[in-house]
């Protein structure tokens, strides 16, 4: 068995927040795994390690990832660079994820 990506919370200090960061190999992209992983780990974020809110950011041509971020449930937030990267932001707290219950 081999890895076909990774993903999970990391504290962002430029933020001063938590980012919600997902890779994966190309030969994964489109199945909707990235969709999945997402969710689990908002799911776990907010029900486990108790956060009160969660951001995101993609590269502003990576359509595929902004996608994500948007059927997870996060809200755009604002574009900036990050990273070295002209990124979109995105934000979800804990009570908009409470309503999506």
């Amino acid at each position: 068995m081999k890895p076909i990506g990774d993903s999970g919370p990391l504290y962002f200090p430029e933020c001063q927040n938590f980012e919600l960061g997902y890779r994966l190999l190309p030969g994964f992209w489109n199945h909707g795994i990235a969709t999945e992983v997402a969710t689990a780990w908002i799911r776990y974020c907010f029900q486990v390690l108790d956060l009160k809110n969660l951001m995101a950011f993609a590269h502003t041509k990576n359509l595929a990832s902004i996608r994500v971020l948007e059927k997870s449930g996060f809200q755009f937030s604002h574009q900036e660079c990050l990273m070295g990267m002209e990124s979109r932001v995105f934000n979800m707290g804990k009570s908009e994820f409470e309503l999506s219950l």
